[in-house]
């Protein structure tokens, strides 16, 4: 339900899109995530591209990269790479 509500307003959030390519708008602030089982974690991107992810009180350590030629993120995560493509991102919020 929540990835069909994205789908749709997908088109018209890019007019409003800031763009990941200025990557301080990531760097040390606590972003919130749901993944598609509405699980909830708390990602913290470092300027050393390292990555603490907090779900639960435990903290994963990752790293991350910003690809400007696919405005995506790579982002490691339990020993798998994935890339991240960026819908959104305003300072204020970050749909990847």
């Amino acid at each position: 339900m929540l990835q069909e509500f994205l789908k749709d307003v997908q088109s018209s959030l890019k007019s409003y899109n800031q763009g990941l390519a200025k990557q301080n708008m990531l760097v040390d602030i606590p972003w919130t995530m749901v993944d598609g089982e509405l699980n909830i974690q708390r990602l913290i991107f470092r300027k050393d591209k390292s990555l603490y992810i907090v779900k639960e009180g435990e903290i994963q350590e990752s790293k991350w990269e910003y690809l400007a030629a696919m405005d995506s993120l790579v982002v490691n995560v339990g020993g798998k790479k994935l890339l991240l493509n960026e819908v959104f991102a305003d300072g204020n919020a970050l749909i990847l």
